[in-house]
């Protein structure tokens, strides 16, 4: 397992894995929710979107993540790194499994949403698509 990827971890039996991916792609989910919300939200006070992305990088917040979508985000192409419809299959699998918490629930729901919309084929940095317009 070592060679497959930067780190290996024994998690316990069967399956504690694949809830690990369940719990970290739900962070994921919510992290890029949060950043698309973020972004919004400066843009309706008049901050570009350019200006909010300079400023969460070099932030206590900023992430080798929100760096690497920045490009995508500025061009607003969405070129499909990891696709949005993974994402929301992994939410609902998330909440089948019994999340139930608020950001979970709603990050579960935005997705949903923007998959039933035709972006799923997208990268996941589409929810940002999607909330848009949305309000």
């Amino acid at each position: 397992m070592d060679k497959l990827g930067k780190v290996a971890f024994h998690l316990g039996p069967n399956g504690a894995g694949t809830s690990a991916k369940l719990a970290i792609n739900l962070l994921l989910g919510i992290t890029v929710q949060g950043v698309s919300e973020t972004i919004l939200f400066a843009r309706s006070l008049g901050i570009g979107t350019e200006q909010m992305l300079n400023i969460i990088s070099e932030s206590a917040v900023g992430t080798p993540l929100i760096r690497g979508k920045a490009a995508s985000i500025l061009a607003d192409d969405y070129p499909a790194a990891f696709a949005l419809k993974h994402m929301a299959k992994d939410l609902r699998l998330a909440s089948e499994a019994g999340v139930s918490t608020p950001l979970a629930e709603s990050a579960n729901a935005s997705y949903r949403h923007a998959l039933e919309s035709g972006l799923g084929e997208l990268d996941l940095m589409a929810i940002l698509k999607h909330l848009e317009g949305s309000k």
